[in-house]
Order: C-alpha cells, then structure tokens, then sequence
C-alpha cells in the first residue's frame, strides 16, 4: 500500500512539472510571437494609424496646407454631403466598400463554417468551386462577365431568367441603375477567393 500511494504521489509530481513546463514553454512562445509582429504592428502604425488620425484631425481644421489653422468643426462634413457629386460619390464609396469587405468576409465565415461540417467525399467538388476564382486569368473573367451580363445572347442572364417565364432585356453594365450591382456581384465572386 505504501508503495502504492509512492508511486501514485511520484507520477502526480512528474505531471505537475510537465505541466509547469508546458506552461512556461507557452508563455515563451506567445513572447517570442510577440517579438515577430512587432516590426510588422510599428509599420502598421507609420504608415495607416498615423497618417489616418492626422486627416481625421486636418478634416476639421480650414486650412490650406500653408497658411494658418482654424477650426472647422463639423462644418467641412456638412459642406460635402450638401454637395450632390460628393454626396453621391460617398454612397458609391460606401457601395463598393459593402461589396468589396463586408459581404465577402461574411461569405468566408460562411464557407469556414461549412467546411468543418462537409465530409471529405464532397470536398472535391468543394475545392474546384472553391479555387475557380484564383485559378482563372482577371482577363478571362471580365470577358465572361461581359459575356453573361449582355443584354442579348443565348446563355446570358437575361436569357436564363426569361426560361422561367420572366421578359428581361437589361443591359446590366450599360444601365445605371444596375451597373453598380452588377459590378459589385463580380466583385464578390473575385474578392471571396481573395481575401481567403
């Protein structure tokens, strides 16, 4: 019994310290990794932090980039968004930014998500979907884009959407009421790829 109890209280300190060294093996490995993105986190803030905070601070200032500063306030947000152009060139902005950044990191956690729960046989399938954008020239997919977003034609958008019952004849790319959509929906397809 005793030396049952001594060899069951001797294991028990072998695995504390091979736990404490596990520990400490961690905490030196997230200091190490620490020390490697340092370089890479101050360039970061050169070059995007810095420079963003200064135009933030210069949008509320009148100021030529000579003479004196004054205040502004609020007053140089006001005068753009009463300027129809810029008004509207915001909005494309804002447009472009939810079809460029937000929908595809949304559709890459979608895809994430999906691939934990696909078994391995249909991942092959998944892959070819998955890899077409990255493999495909920027060229070859313009033209084809072109090529189903025409207003006629047979294998066209239009066309596919009239073989449900449906009389379509949009120019897509040539109506301003859908051309923005449009280039955004291509801009999804490229960027989903991408990003990941």
């Amino acid at each position: 019994q005793r030396r049952l109890s001594a060899g069951r209280g001797g294991r028990l300190a072998r695995r504390r310290r091979a736990g404490d060294g596990a520990a400490s093996d961690t905490v030196a490995d997230r200091g190490i990794g620490m020390l490697l993105i340092l370089p890479a986190v101050a360039l970061l803030a050169i070059f995007i932090v810095y420079p963003l905070v200064k135009a933030v601070g210069y949008s509320f200032l009148n100021w030529d980039g000579v003479g004196p500063k004054t205040s502004a306030g609020l007053s140089n947000y006001t005068a753009l968004w009463k300027n129809s152009v810029e008004r509207s060139a915001l909005e494309h902005a804002g447009i472009l930014i939810v079809f460029f950044a937000i929908i595809p990191t949304f559709l890459g956690l979608v895809a994430a998500a999906l691939i934990a729960r696909i078994p391995r046989k249909g991942l092959v399938v998944y892959r070819v979907i998955y890899f077409l954008p990255q493999v495909l020239v920027t060229v070859v997919v313009a033209i084809v884009w072109t090529w189903l977003l025409a207003p006629n034609g047979g294998g066209t958008v239009n066309a596919i959407i009239n073989l449900f019952g449906f009389r379509v004849h949009t120019a897509w790319l040539g109506d301003f009421s859908t051309a923005m959509i449009s280039l955004g929906l291509i801009a999804v397809w490229l960027r989903s790829e991408e990003r990941r």
